[in-house]
């Protein structure tokens, strides 16, 4: 498969269903073409969330059900089949903005969760399961057939609109710290518990690893055993470290980390041949980065050991023939250079990484002035395709100005 070609749009900014449902597709496509960007992001399929909303007329705080903004076609799926979203009210707003935006110059792009899907009842075929063997609510795992036909059927559905790009996020591992409504953890049972507690031990990802020649039951009971015992107090909380997980666990646990991660490129393998029949670029979103910055703008150990958790090999993917989209959620434009260095082997003097992306945010916590964004536009320029920008929505509107000057 050969790497993708650059996008025709080089910059495009996020935005949810509810922004061009709320405030019309037409005052938000002309706001994003006067901020100077070519492409406007939208959420196709998104899961539950509650934020606020700073100029949305018609909610300021709001919690939003999960569901597809387009209306899907049945005849794409198999065992697990999404929804038209309940505000579209017969409506498919994937088709109208592919109309409309043209009109605008703007291309448009479709940005979807696959395995976070909130929408899945108890007993749902394909969800993950932890070490005790107990179903995970509203995370489908990459390993099993019905969650992978799944996203087949999503990309699939996708193609039939007028899009340039597929967005795909939510298509790895999650682990415990992902989370899905108001949890709670009160007490300290240490970092390496809480990785392991965030593990897939389903049927097929037990399958995966016995393939892989190692036992999967007993490294499910091997990390049961250890959160058992930190659950009880008979046992320190521990930082995370490789270290440690094969102190717990056996040696048996790093080549099961590097399945995962197999497991996650295979399936990226799997729909970029779909994609690309119809010309369209599939772009993998690699929250890594953010994992351990979204809430400061700042690098933190999470970052560096979320690929583990995620089973996200970056070469790998990028190898499949997607786009690796890089959440570059940093205060620092020095610090996203090197993050950015890590990440985009293609990069030369000559010019940027045609299979890297980056997604920049264009106020705090990663700084909320024109001189700190243009600086990273910079950056982000040197080693990617594409600088995109998130998020419409929860932003207020003086974050688009920051954007056409860093983009001008």
């Amino acid at each position: 498969m050969s790497a993708p070609g650059p996008a025709r749009s080089a910059s495009s900014l996020y935005c949810f269903g509810t922004d061009l449902l709320d405030e019309g597709i037409d005052v938000v496509a002309g706001r994003v073409a006067t901020a100077g960007l070519d492409g406007i992001t939208m959420a196709a399929k998104y899961h539950g969330v509650s934020d606020l909303y700073p100029h949305n007329p018609r909610r300021r705080q709001a919690g939003v059900a999960p569901g597809c903004y387009f209306v899907p076609d049945a005849r794409a799926y198999r065992a697990i089949v999404p929804a038209a979203h309940e505000l579209l009210e017969g409506r498919d707003l994937l088709a109208e903005l592919c109309a409309f935006a043209p009109r605008r110059g703007l291309s448009v792009s479709a940005w979807t969760v696959g395995l976070h899907h909130d929408e899945a009842p108890p007993g749902t075929p394909g969800l993950c399961r932890n070490c005790f063997g107990e179903e995970v609510a509203g995370t489908l795992c990459p390993s099993s057939p019905p969650a992978r036909e799944f996203v087949t059927g999503l990309v699939t559905d996708l193609c039939r609109y007028e899009i340039e790009v597929i967005r795909l996020e939510s298509v790895h591992f999650h682990g415990l710290a992902h989370g899905r409504h108001h949890e709670r953890l009160l007490e300290d049972h240490g970092e390496l518990a809480l990785f392991i507690m965030g593990l897939c031990f389903c049927r097929a990802c037990i399958g995966r690893a016995d393939a892989a020649g190692l036992s999967g039951a007993q490294l499910a009971q091997r990390a049961r055993g250890y959160v058992e015992a930190t659950f009880l107090g008979q046992r320190w909380p521990e930082p995370l470290s490789l270290e440690g997980l094969v102190s717990v666990c056996g040696e048996e646990v790093v080549p099961f980390l590097a399945v995962r991660s197999a497991t996650v490129s295979s399936l990226v393998a799997e729909v970029v041949p779909i994609a690309a029949t119809k010309e369209i670029t599939l772009s993998v979103i690699d929250p890594s980065i953010a994992m351990g910055s979204y809430a400061t703008g700042e690098l933190s150990a999470s970052s560096e050991l979320a690929p583990l958790t995620l089973g996200i090999d970056a070469a790998a993917l990028i190898s499949s023939g997607a786009r690796l989209e890089v959440t570059g959620y940093l205060r620092d434009a020095r610090v996203l250079d090197a993050a950015l260095r890590a990440r985009s082997p293609g990069a030369t003097d000559a010019g940027p990484d045609p299979r890297l992306a980056v997604i920049l945010r264009p106020g705090t916590p990663d700084g909320a002035d024109a001189a700190t964004l243009s600086d990273k536009v910079a950056v982000a320029r040197r080693h990617a395709g594409e600088v995109n920008f998130y998020n419409y929505g929860l932003y207020r509107l003086d974050a688009l100005e920051r954007i056409r000057v860093a983009l001008a």
